[in-house]
């Protein structure tokens, strides 16, 4: 449903119109009776046609926005996706290196117009990073040493070009620092619109069984999934009725297993495809053939 709203000249205006058609001798000039009747009007009118724009932007997902949005959801226990920060490698620099230096997790390095603002967090598969000292750990005689930063903001902000971090915002005595790659996996939180179609083609697959219900397991899992669902197909094409194969991306072209198997408090693509493909497709030997 679309309102055709008007502003308080339009509303005077009608008026106007409307009384001159039943009453040619009526003026409006400004400060008489009839010009501060229909501004009057107007003046009700605008606040009718606000109350009845917010009460249709409350009470329909498809005009409402926001939190509005997200309430309709949550009586289905249905979340909107969050935002992301986005991470990377920062190179830190120094030029002369006689003693130990410590680059602290939670220092701060910002891009080079202090739009972004990045902190450095643990990376435990980074040979420099000493977990009882909460730091990453520059010995003597090293020059280098690449740190694992993420964006203070969610979203997409956090995704910048290579050699754009370039300040230090903490006490860290070091000549240089810059990344080397770009930083592209800061994800912005879900769209309203796309909240929307989401949420319909949530209830519109609450049958099992149907492609429609796959597609749903799998953009449920996670945010930012590419994917192939090929029927009756083997994985090399050959015609094989009842066969069903789906390809899955992250962005990587690597997924991680965890994407797969989930954890013990979030279901992973296999159990959420699991709950909703027919029984036909079960193989008791290797239930996952279905999927790559």
């Amino acid at each position: 449903m679309t309102l055709l709203l008007k502003n308080f000249d339009q509303m005077v205006g009608a008026q106007q119109a409307s009384l001159q058609v039943a009453q040619p001798l009526f003026t409006f000039d400004p400060g008489s009776d009839v010009q501060a009747f229909a501004e009057a009007n107007a003046g009700v009118a605008l606040l009718l046609q606000y109350l009845v724009w917010k009460t249709l932007q409350a009470t329909r997902m498809a005009t409402c926005f926001g939190a509005d949005v997200d309430s309709f959801g949550a009586d289905f226990l249905f979340a909107r996706y969050p935002a992301f920060a986005s991470t990377g490698q920062v190179l830190f620099t120094r030029f002369t290196s006689p003693n130990q230096l410590l680059i602290p997790v939670n220092s701060l390095v910002k891009t080079s117009d202090n739009s972004v603002t990045f902190s450095v967090i643990p990376d435990t598969n980074n040979s420099t990073y000493n977990d009882g000292l909460q730091a990453y750990v520059m010995n003597t005689g090293v020059l280098q040493a690449s740190v694992l930063v993420r964006a203070i903001v969610p979203g997409s902000i956090g995704n910048v070009a290579a050699g754009t971090v370039t300040k230090v915002a903490s006490s860290i005595p070091i000549g240089s620092i810059t990344n080397l790659a770009p930083f592209v996996n800061g994800v912005d939180a879900e769209s309203d619109a796309a909240y929307r179609n989401r949420f319909q083609l949530y209830i519109n697959t609450r049958s099992a069984s149907t492609r429609l219900a796959i597609e749903n397991a799998i953009v449920n899992t996670q945010t930012g999934l590419s994917f192939t669902i090929n029927e009756n197909v083997d994985a090399e094409f050959n015609p094989l009725p009842g066969q069903v194969t789906i390809y899955v991306d992250d962005g990587t072209g690597f997924p991680p297993d965890i994407l797969f198997a989930g954890t013990s408090l979030t279901p992973g693509l296999w159990q959420n495809i699991e709950n909703v493909r027919p029984e036909r497709w079960r193989s008791p030997s290797n239930p996952h053939t279905l999927c790559q």
